[in-house]
């Protein structure tokens, strides 16, 4: 192992060939030819560098109070927790075992834990649990308090009689004696005594206190009438992770890349080929670690990963991105597909705006291939899909303002190439339907209906008037599909949407709402000026 970064390395010339392929593949059928776009210069090398991921092993504490006295932990007293948790943390941190398993962790991940910056990883293996038993502060270790009912006798006078051991007899009323035919005789149910035996205490003037169950006192429910409780803490480990790349002799373009889309992803998506230094490499090169303060725990990797910047031959004018990763990402690139595109989205844009040339501004505008896509996109699908449609396939070169701009007006001009021939197809049906409602209404078609009804006239009229609206309401909703339809079959066929007679009948959009407001509003109108005129 060599005690600095290898010399440098040249960049494999195959990467770049990747970069171009996957420009060529964007600019074809967008207004430049696959064939225009060459590689014409290339300047850079596989860059050899250090990181350091540092650990710090952290507690997490979970606290609780249960009742009584429990002995599944380590005992300590309550004062001492924080100095527990501390000679806890201390000892695993030097634990061949604990440090193992958190070296298993991150060696095991796709980036082997290379670029990890600010990470919490859980060490659920790793617990401990202290103890501090307490006398119950609420009782005060007594485990309960003396009833308040019956003071601590646990029994109670009978509530029923009150300490007598019986009720007055229902029969003679208490009195010990009945009246009969021949005179007083003695209560044969009390025999004279007057008195019957409680129902409740059977007679024995005492019951068990209710409040207590006959325990003499109620039972703390902290401590669940043990006297103490047992507070624990559940001490957890979790490692903390800090990140520090060593920038020397590094490109700032390189280093914003990492520092942007993070050390970790180029590792795992194979941008960069990342070594775990491990043993006595690791302790050979330490002066290349940059280690946080404070941490149990360092890994050291080695990092190669090839930067250049480019430059394209791109039709008449010339393209300058760079490359970074051995799966050729390009960054830095310029706008290029706005450029390509900017014709395609004037007329997009003119076609946005209406008129009775939009539909051969739209079909002029497919011709580019994106354009194309997103007006195809749009007839199947919303905006939304489209949206992650351009960023999928077009993922260079185009703004996303440009990006915006393009779904925008093609929305747009969807819309409107078949609004005005729908609006005009809603007024129509609305015409037709007021000359025929007015027929029905103030001609005696209505009255014809309610004449030949001879029961419930009322309701079955009214059901008449709705299903005439009804039938009014669809006639009026398929007119608008279907000529909407007819003005936008060009555009579709041209478009490759469709061919023939497989083009669907388009939703009616606003001016079918529009249709049955003014169909309802039509029709009660007529009803109420109807009857009026019949008062």
């Amino acid at each position: 192992m060599e005690d600095a970064p290898q010399p440098p390395m040249p960049i494999d010339p195959s990467l770049a060939d990747v970069a171009i392929a996957r420009i060529r593949k964007q600019v074809q059928g967008n207004g430049l030819k696959p064939a225009a776009v060459n590689l014409t210069g290339i300047n850079g090398q596989i860059y050899d560098f250090y990181g350091t991921t540092s650990v710090k092993l952290t507690p997490s504490v979970t606290e609780g109070r249960r009742a009584g006295r429990h002995a599944d932990g380590d005992i300590i007293q309550a004062a001492q927790i924080d100095d527990a948790i501390q000679n806890f943390v201390d000892r695993v941190a030097g634990d061949r075992g604990v440090l193992g398993l958190v070296y298993e962790t991150l060696s095991t991940r796709e980036d082997q834990g290379f670029g990890l910056q600010g990470q919490t990883i859980n060490l659920p293996q790793v617990t401990r649990t202290f103890l501090a038993h307490d006398a119950c502060p609420t009782c005060r270790g007594a485990g309960g308090k003396p009833c308040h009912n019956c003071h601590g006798q646990m029994r109670i006078q009978c509530y029923r009689c009150h300490g007598q051991g019986g009720i007055p007899c229902l029969t003679c009323s208490g009195r010990g004696q009945i009246l009969t035919p021949q005179g007083p005789q003695m209560c044969h149910v009390c025999q004279g005594r007057g008195l019957s035996q409680c129902p409740v205490c059977q007679g024995g003037r005492m019951i068990m206190c209710p409040e207590c169950q006959g325990q003499g006192r109620k039972i703390c429910e902290s401590c669940q009438g043990q006297g103490w409780t047992t507070q624990y803490w559940t001490v957890g480990l979790t490692a903390q992770t800090v990140f520090h790349l060593r920038k020397t002799g590094l490109p700032a373009a390189l280093v914003s890349l990492i520092d942007r889309v993070g050390g970790s992803r180029l590792a795992a998506d194979g941008h960069a080929h990342v070594q775990l230094l491990t043993g006595r490499d690791a302790e050979h090169l330490v002066c290349f670690a940059d280690i946080e303060g404070g941490s149990n725990l360092w890994f050291l990797y080695r990092a190669q990963i090839p930067f250049a910047e480019l430059e394209i031959g791109f039709g008449k004018a010339v393209l300058k991105p760079k490359l970074a990763g051995y799966k050729a990402r390009l960054i830095d690139v310029p706008d290029f597909m706005d450029a390509l595109l900017k014709s395609g989205t004037d007329l997009l844009h003119d076609a946005a705006r209406g008129g009775a040339g939009a539909a051969q501004l739209i079909l002029s505008a497919a011709r580019y291939r994106a354009l194309g896509d997103v007006l195809r996109g749009l007839v199947r699908s919303g905006p939304r899909k489209m949206a992650k449609f351009l960023s999928d396939n077009y993922p260079l070169g185009l703004s996303q303002g440009m990006a915006a701009q393009i779904l925008r007006d093609a929305n747009t001009a969807l819309s409107r190439l078949s609004l005005w021939p729908r609006m005009m197809a809603m007024g129509a049906s609305l015409a037709v339907a007021f000359v025929i409602l007015g027929s029905y209404f103030f001609y005696d078609g209505r009255t014809l209906v309610a004449q030949s009804m001879d029961t419930l006239p009322t309701l079955v009229v009214f059901v008449v008037d709705l299903l005439l609206m009804a039938a009014l309401g669809m006639a009026g909703t398929f007119a608008i599909r279907a000529t909407a339809r007819k003005a936008m079959r060009g555009v579709l066929e041209g478009l490759g949407v469709v061919s023939g007679g497989n083009l669907p009948l388009p939703k009616p959009g606003v001016p079918g709402l529009w249709l049955w407001i003014g169909l309802v509003a039509m029709t009660a109108t007529f009803v109420f000026v109807g009857g009026l005129l019949k008062f």
